[in-house]
């Protein structure tokens, strides 16, 4: 076998590889979802425990105030141009001694 031709069968198998992966990743994000559907909390099994949990980010839009009202800026403007960015995770570790 060339060099090129195992080059070609590798990158097969990489492809190969990266298919089986995104299936399996959508796998595992549907049933993380079953977990994050039932809400916030720590949820055990025999060898693994999840913990899912909320997070929210806000953030302001510092440009649009500054164009909006110059360098004084009030509070209800902040609040006004106010971002939240909100997601919803779920960790999974070994359980201590499994």
């Amino acid at each position: 076998m060339q060099v090129l031709d195992i080059q070609l069968q590798k990158l097969d198998e990489i492809g190969l590889l990266s298919d089986k992966i995104a299936a399996d990743k959508e796998q595992l994000d549907a049933m993380k979802d079953v977990f994050k559907n039932a809400g916030e909390g720590k949820y055990e099994g025999s060898l693994y425990c999840g913990t899912v949990y909320l997070s929210a980010r806000d953030s302001v839009d510092y440009n649009a105030i500054l164009t909006e009202m110059g360098v004084v800026i009030p509070k209800e403007l902040l609040a006004k141009h106010k971002k939240q960015s909100v997601s919803i995770n779920m960790k999974i570790s070994r359980r201590k001694g499994k």
